[in-house]
């Protein structure tokens, strides 16, 4: 294979891979939309305590979440993620110290160049996906909607 096709294999297999990425991030919103939208039925349906409802998601899968739900360009604070996950019936009683786990779980992320911190104020922003000018990384939903149109 000459450079040029290697090139064109990569940008098609990096293309892919965004487009997976964004319909496994569209399916994961649209289980947990669902899963609270269950234990709400359930609770109105009169369903027992007792009943095995769906498991809180972990912390940072809940974090993504509140990421995958914000608009491009979106800033967000850690105290504003802690509102968030609490006012979602999110516990807090696993931890410690819920917001330094908060923190943790956003540094990794910014590791990992998903989101970006302004250091000004301190919030976070969603980081977009490379080449498509303001579509987040973690937001599939937001980049299937562009597809369609």
């Amino acid at each position: 294979m000459a450079t040029g096709e290697y090139e064109s294999a990569y940008n098609a297999a990096m293309a892919e891979i965004f487009q997976l990425e964004a319909q496994k991030r569209q399916l994961e919103v649209r289980l947990y939309v669902l899963k609270q939208a269950a234990v709400q039925l359930a609770t109105l349906a009169g369903k027992p305590a007792s009943q095995p409802v769906f498991p809180m998601p972990k912390l940072t899968q809940a974090i993504e979440n509140i990421f995958n739900k914000s608009e491009v360009g979106q800033r967000i604070t850690p105290r504003e993620i802690r509102d968030q996950l609490v006012a979602g019936g999110f516990s807090t009683k696993p931890y410690k110290n819920f917001l330094a786990s908060i923190h943790a779980v956003l540094r990794r992320m910014e590791e990992r160049n998903e989101i970006e911190r302004d250091e000004e104020s301190g919030s976070l922003r969603v980081k977009a996906l490379p080449g498509s000018e303001g579509v987040p990384l973690l937001n599939a939903v937001q980049l299937d909607e562009q597809k369609r149109k």
